[in-house]
């Protein structure tokens, strides 16, 4: 019986630690929400233990933030996840005072995952999507002998100092797959599909593109940031992006 009490009241902490950490990761969920404009809440995780001890001294070794189905007039993105490390706060941020809060970040790694069909074809007639060995297969035809025939391009994504090119590397011409390189120009003749990704804020850069079933995705990597959550260019009121949401 005091043993069972006993680990019943160390329990007890841990519970409320874990509760605390809960709320404050719907708080946050909740201002990066209107922050950004989503119609849904992302998801928030504020790992690290105790939380409590993090809280108060306004630093956290890790948050990751995920947001699936990101609907923008331009684009839609599949997803969107975020890992945080070495995340430096004002306690207002996570339990509820007004904003802005500026956050300063350690490290940053993020991934965006852009669906086949979001991305741009460069007005051809290609059909994009995803294939083996890291390579997106783009289905199209091309003029044989004076006939339009099916034709299969394996293509490596690829991105250089921001801006992302899709290269043919493989192509699959009536049930015969090869490098475009022992094919005439007009057959492997697909030029690269080209595309300048947005500018990111200073401290960030674009690191890798990898082709995955579901879809691009775009990874991107920075240190020694700093952010403002709870602005975002709308109010901050305790009824909007600050406050008790």
């Amino acid at each position: 019986m005091v043993t069972l009490a006993v680990a019943a009241g160390a329990a007890v902490p841990v519970v409320a630690d874990r509760g605390a950490a809960v709320a404050a990761e719907h708080r946050l969920a909740a201002r990066i929400a209107c922050a950004v404009g989503l119609t849904e809440r992302p998801e928030v995780s504020v790992r690290g233990v105790p939380f409590l001890t993090q809280a108060l001294a306004g630093s956290f070794e890790n948050v990751s933030v995920s947001v699936r189905d990101l609907r923008r007039p331009e684009i839609t993105l599949t997803e969107v996840a975020a890992d945080l490390r070495d995340v430096t706060a004002p306690s207002g941020l996570l339990t509820g005072g007004s904003g802005p809060h500026e956050v300063r970040l350690g490290a940053v790694e993020a991934q965006v995952t852009i669906g086949y069909d979001q991305l741009p074809a460069a007005d051809r007639d290609l059909r994009l999507r995803g294939g083996e060995a890291g390579l997106v297969v783009a289905d199209t035809t091309a003029q044989v002998f004076g006939q339009n025939v099916p034709v299969t391009v394996y293509a490596e994504p690829v991105l250089t100092d921001g801006v992302l090119r899709m290269v043919p590397v493989e192509v699959e011409l009536m049930g015969l797959r090869t490098s475009t390189d022992r094919l005439p120009r007009q057959l492997a003749g697909q030029r690269p599909i080209e595309r300048e990704l947005p500018d990111l804020p200073a401290g960030l850069r674009w690191t890798q593109a990898v082709a995955t079933e579901h879809g691009l995705r775009l990874e991107l990597s920075g240190q020694d940031l700093a952010a403002t959550v709870g602005a975002g260019g709308r109010p901050t009121t305790s009824s909007d992006c600050g406050g008790n949401a």
